[in-house]
């Protein structure tokens, strides 16, 4: 109990110094004027000015990069299209590989069979 107690009285005292030394510095602060500092010199200025220049470096950086990430993938893609239309092209030859082979045999069985009626005399 005591110990809350003690807090409570230094914090009092503490935040009753910091009323007194307001009070007594307050004509001071009433009477003061700012100086007129140009707006070229003020620090936020100069920070604006400086974050301005370098966003244009650091966009035209981004740029660069942005053109050879984009110039990379439009070679995969024609890599891309390039493997597949080969591979169109080797399943086209196969299907009309295949389909020369299905008619040839196609072909043999009807003539067999034409051979077959003429041997039976029909």
């Amino acid at each position: 109990m005591s110990q809350i107690l003690l807090f409570e009285i230094i914090f009092a005292v503490s935040f009753l110094g910091a009323i007194f030394i307001f009070l007594r510095n307050l004509p001071l602060v009433a009477e003061y004027q700012p100086k007129y500092v140009p707006k070229e010199k003020r620090v936020f200025f100069r920070l604006k000015r400086k974050a301005a220049e370098k966003k244009i470096q650091t966009t035209h950086r981004t740029h660069k990069i942005r053109e050879k990430i984009i110039q990379k993938i439009r070679i995969i893609i024609l890599k891309i299209d390039n493997f597949l239309l080969s591979y169109f092209q080797k399943l086209r030859e196969r299907r009309m590989h295949i389909e020369k082979i299905y008619f040839q045999k196609k072909e043999e069985r009807r003539k067999r069979k034409l051979e077959r009626i003429k041997k039976l005399g029909l």
